[in-house]
């Protein structure tokens, strides 16, 4: 039974790789280098794939033009490339899904709002820059998700249609960007983001608990 997509774009945090243990640490080394007391991790990890900001501006407490947050990121970016992949890993059942995928010659690719310099170091780590049909960051394009630009970007760089493919990830902006590229999607429930920031308008393929759950969707077979 053939596979039913041509590619399969991943985003990263949350999705692909459970980075939240390094996100959270770099944030909360931040805000001690600054002098502020670190956060709870369950104040920061629904903001985790949200980008530093939010992370920073949820574990202050802070609005979003406080002038502490530059500095703040600053501090953030310094520390989370140096300490990128000391806790990260791929969520359970993700390398086998990977070789699956490769051996039914499904291409496979990353679509995050993650900036380049973090995502190629993580992909080089973890070994799979090579292996990605396509990497797609939050600064590749002058627009991030949930604007479809990033995806169809993708699929050209695949050679691929659109309508062919399907974004596994586990935020809104995962699921907008696909339906506004022509593509399904599937919501990762064991991801960071809660489901509640869904419209009404957010129609995913599905729900998916677990990574083996995506299996019968991308691979055309039972887990």
């Amino acid at each position: 039974m053939s596979a039913p997509y041509q590619a399969v774009w991943f985003d990263l945090d949350g999705t692909l790789l459970d980075t939240a243990p390094d996100l959270i640490a770099a944030v909360n080394r931040a805000l001690v280098q600054h002098g502020h007391a670190p956060a709870p991790p369950e104040v920061i990890l629904p903001y985790a794939g949200h980008g530093s900001r939010a992370m920073l501006m949820h574990a202050l407490a802070a609005a979003a033009d406080d002038p502490r947050l530059p500095a703040l990121q600053e501090a953030f970016y310094a520390d989370y490339l140096q300490h990128i992949a000391d806790h990260t890993r791929w969520f359970p059942g993700m390398e086998d899904l990977l070789a699956a995928l490769e051996a039914r010659g499904v291409l496979w690719g990353v679509v995050t709002n993650k900036l380049e310099r973090f995502t190629y170091a993580i992909a080089r780590h973890f070994g799979f820059e090579l292996r990605a049909a396509a990497l797609v960051c939050g600064d590749t394009l002058a627009v991030g998700k949930p604007d479809p630009a990033p995806l169809v970007y993708a699929c050209s760089l695949a050679g691929v249609r659109p309508e062919r493919c399907i974004m596994i990830g586990d935020s809104n902006a995962d699921v907008q960007a696909a339906s506004r590229a022509g593509m399904p999607s599937i919501y990762c429930d064991y991801g960071y983001t809660s489901r509640a920031e869904l419209t009404a308008a957010d129609r995913p393929l599905a729900f998916v608990p677990d990574v083996a759950a995506l299996r019968p969707y991308l691979l055309g077979v039972e887990p």
